[in-house]
């Protein structure tokens, strides 16, 4: 009965999600120690864990390899031959505005749900870009920006 019960850490649950977090747990198992490969392993948890569906399986290992938070035997093996796409780093850096920027279309519908004009978007773009392009400032995140200089 007691093989019935999965516990795990509220921590990982919060940061996470609870499905990683029972996931991180029972890596920890002793039938799960001796497994080789990331795919082994996930086959193997779809099999126990039948309640989580296997994309978040699949989407939870991967996240808790990343973090490093399984056997450092795995996570070596998973970055070797593994196929996941990550972000590629150009994402993260930092780049000065140009004058040919425009928000995204997630951007402007952010604004459009707040009931943001969208004429008044287009008034301000030109403005937005000047004074950013003469502060000469790098930013990794020009929608939020945007975003917030529309909502003053």
């Amino acid at each position: 009965m007691s093989d019935d019960k999965i516990s795990f850490s509220k921590e990982v649950a919060e940061t996470l999600s609870i499905e990683s977090a029972i996931i991180l747990q029972k890596t920890k198992e002793n039938k799960y120690k001796n497994i080789s490969s990331i795919d082994k392993l996930i086959t193997a948890l779809k099999n126990e864990l039948s309640f989580i569906d296997d994309s978040v399986i699949k989407n939870s290992i991967n996240e808790l390899a990343r973090f490093r938070l399984l056997d450092n035997d795995l996570t070596e093996k998973k970055t070797a031959s593994s196929n996941l796409k990550l972000p590629r780093a150009s994402n993260f850096e930092r780049n000065i505005i140009t004058d040919k920027w425009k928000p995204s279309d997630e951007a402007i519908e952010v604004l459009r749900m707040g009931s943001v004009n969208s004429n008044f978007i287009e008034s301000k773009l030109a403005e937005f870009k000047i004074y950013w392009l003469e502060r000469g400032q790098q930013r990794n995140n020009w929608n939020s920006t945007f975003i917030d200089y529309i909502r003053r």
